[in-house]
């Protein structure tokens, strides 16, 4: 029981810090933006992009409880191509509506938000087997 409340802390503290470097790259595109710098369309395709990183994240924290629970590798297949199909939809909303999506936007939110997030994780993993 300990262990898990020292996982949830873990995890909220990657959201926080994940949120907190979103805010911050969300607020340089927008001054760019608003300076036109570069577009708004860069804006949007940002917050798209990060969204479904989040959304990712807590799919691959659920496939992770879950595959220690049930051990199912059906339930892994399923969650890998959902996973794998969820990082595909924003480039596809891009290559369909590029008037109101750019692709450097999705890029920056989806490269950056995913580096970040799977950074922390493979630390926290690591730290974890050194002790």
């Amino acid at each position: 029981m300990r262990n898990q409340g020292g996982h949830m802390n873990a995890l909220r503290g990657k959201l926080i810090m994940t949120s907190t470097v979103m805010g911050i790259v969300l607020v340089i595109l927008f001054i760019l933006s608003i300076t036109k710098v570069i577009g708004m369309n860069w804006t949007y395709g940002y917050i798209v992009g990060s969204a479904f990183i989040l959304v990712v994240f807590y799919l691959q924290t659920f496939k992770d409880k879950s595959l220690k629970l049930y051990s199912n590798i059906y339930l892994f297949l399923f969650f890998m191509i959902l996973i794998h199909g969820l990082y595909l939809v924003p480039f596809i909303f891009c290559i369909y509506i590029e008037s109101v999506f750019s692709t450097y936007g999705i890029l920056i939110g989806v490269l950056v938000n995913s580096l970040f997030l799977n950074g922390l994780i493979f630390f926290n993993k690591y730290k974890n087997t050194r002790r």
